[in-house]
């Protein structure tokens, strides 16, 4: 399976937004995945200031992150894919 993400820049912060559902879709899980995606992309040695995950929820986009970056997304066009995982 492959997750999808892009890497931007937003106001000067690097910026990493997964596409990924967690399953189940909690808060405590959709953290462990955000932070797990995020530790990966720093390992791959890109620079990731601030993260956030997007997903399809009864056909809405739903957005999990900093409350700050998660408003900014919700009032911008979602950036093109510019990686991925192999997960």
């Amino acid at each position: 399976m492959k997750i999808r993400f892009a890497l931007t820049c937003i106001q000067g912060v690097h910026v990493a937004v997964f596409d990924a559902k967690p399953d189940p879709n909690t808060v405590n899980r959709r953290a462990e995945v955000l932070d797990d995606l995020t530790v990966r992309a720093r390992g791959c040695g890109l620079t990731v200031d601030d993260s956030a995950l997007v997903y399809l929820e009864s056909g809405r986009m739903e957005f999990y992150g900093d409350r700050d970056l998660v408003k900014s997304l919700e009032s911008s066009e979602l950036p093109q894919w510019t990686h991925h995982f192999d997960v």
